[in-house]
């Protein structure tokens, strides 16, 4: 054990050591232009929020860019720079863990200058051994660090803004909203990196935390029978999304279904955990300031991740707002629904199973963001076969690539001592599209024709796990 830690203490060593190059690196550079390029979820969001509030106040104006992996790298960097040829830094975040593709890319543009500041692990035939004079990563997965449970990507960017400028210290609510979408446990569970970052906004009082029953997804609803159908985190299974499952288990405990969640008292929370047959007393952290579906960290990302989905830029301008419009809300819900609709249906038998994965397409996604979280949250809810992955795909569309979303659990991991990120990439090599990811978590592109073939010979995905676990 005593190995153990010494061992995280150097890496950590290593890995502040590194960033604070970086900080420093960035300081003898006379900046004047930069680019923020942000994924388009809430962790992506919130990062080039930070990254861009971050410019303003040492006086640089950022153009700011969010980009959903519609493009090839080489194509999406060689734009922004012929769209704006005088930038000096190039600043990707919670994106960019192909970085010897992204340094290849600059290379070849001496006067520019990349920071990579991305928290997903990096294939094997993306890494880096040595990196260009104008390339710096941040990425926390090159030092031993859990990217999802220990360091978000948001947690990340606020590492590295705090070091330019003490004035963003009190943005420290935004890396609070924006690990809640990826890290998936409750605040009680967090660790590392991600645990100090919640616990300095709270001590600057950006924030509060209370125990009580925390359902999120449903927090910000009126009654505790709709806080219980909507909940993702946790699914709750006796429940299946229904409000009349939900009002009949809360009249068996005696509470009343018109009730407020933040109401219950602890012995109606052991009453309720002990029906329901899950763990549903936690820490509730609200943010200070914010009503509504803003007040709830978890709340507050998914609705930004939603929107950001088809507009980013009205996501980004939700950051600013002291509660959500009404047009939010209905957004909010209407995805809610489907989500948990999804989450009821998908512990049935899928058309296409194999050995180590199982297969659903999903006729009703309505976006790339639904596919992902019925993903995701088939996952952190343990719906899914621990000796399987999952595999969900939108209904494919035509003229576009199809998105499909690949989960597995800590237990898959440690039995194959391989993870969704390495299989991403075999997959990949088998049937072509781009895609990458963590251990539990990653997303996979395919082009339409390729993915009919996958349809078609889909027993090749277990060929495909079958040779990693097996190598």
């Amino acid at each position: 054990m005593q190995v153990k830690e010494n061992k995280k203490m150097v890496s950590e060593k290593k890995f502040i050591n590194n960033l604070e190059l970086g900080v420093s690196r960035f300081q003898d550079l006379d900046v004047k232009r930069v680019v923020s390029i942000g994924h388009n979820d809430g962790d992506g969001l919130t990062s080039s929020a930070l990254i861009c509030k971050t410019m303003e106040y040492l006086g640089i104006k950022p153009v700011q860019i969010i980009f959903d992996r519609s493009q090839k790298w080489e194509e999406f960097i060689g734009n922004i720079i012929h769209d704006y040829p005088r930038v000096e830094i190039i600043f990707i975040s919670d994106l960019g863990a192909e970085e010897r593709q992204l340094c290849d890319i600059i290379t070849k543009f001496k006067d520019k200058f990349l920071f990579l500041l991305d928290h997903h692990k990096i294939s094997s035939r993306e890494q880096v051994d040595s990196y260009p004079g104008n390339a710096f990563s941040f990425n926390p997965t090159r030092f031993g660090f859990d990217g999802l449970k220990e360091i978000a990507g948001s947690t990340l960017n606020f590492m590295f803004c705090k070091r330019l400028s003490s004035r963003v210290e009190k943005l420290a609510w935004l890396p609070v909203v924006g690990m809640a979408g990826d890290v998936l446990d409750n605040p009680k569970d967090y660790r590392s990196f991600n645990l100090d970052v919640l616990e300095f906004c709270l001590s600057e009082e950006q924030g509060t935390k209370k125990e009580g029953a925390s359902l999120s997804g449903g927090m910000a609803l009126d009654t505790i029978k709709a806080t219980m159908a909507h909940s993702i985190l946790p699914f709750l299974k006796q429940v299946g999304a229904s409000e009349r499952a939900a009002l009949e288990i809360l009249e068996n405990a005696g509470i009343d279904g018109e009730s407020n969640v933040l109401d219950l008292d602890s012995s109606d929370i052991g009453t309720l955990e002990d029906l329901l047959k899950e763990n549903i007393y936690g820490d509730i952290i609200s943010i200070k300031d914010r009503d509504g579906l803003l007040q709830f960290p978890f709340e507050f990302n998914f609705l930004i991740s939603i929107i950001g989905d088809f507009d980013p830029h009205q996501a980004l301008a939700i950051l600013n707002l002291k509660k959500e419009k009404r047009e939010h809300l209905e957004h909010y819900m209407d995805f809610l629904n489907s989500l948990t609709g999804n989450l009821a249906k998908i512990s049935g038998k899928s058309s296409m199973e194999g050995a180590y994965y199982k297969f659903f397409q999903i006729n009703n996604a309505k976006s790339n963001q639904l596919v992902s979280d019925i993903a995701s949250f088939t996952s952190v809810n343990r719906l899914l076969d621990a000796s399987k992955i999952l595999i969900i795909s939108q209904a494919k569309m035509k003229n576009q690539d199809v998105k499909l979303s690949l989960r597995c659990t800590p237990e898959f991991v440690k039995e194959h001592h391989a993870g969704i990120g390495t299989i991403i990439e075999e997959l990949t090599n088998k049937f072509g599209g781009r895609g990458g990811g963590h251990d539990l978590a990653g997303g996979w592109n395919l082009p339409v024709e390729k993915f009919e073939l996958l349809l078609k010979h889909h027993e090749g995905i277990n060929e495909a796990i079958k040779e990693v676990i097996e190598k």
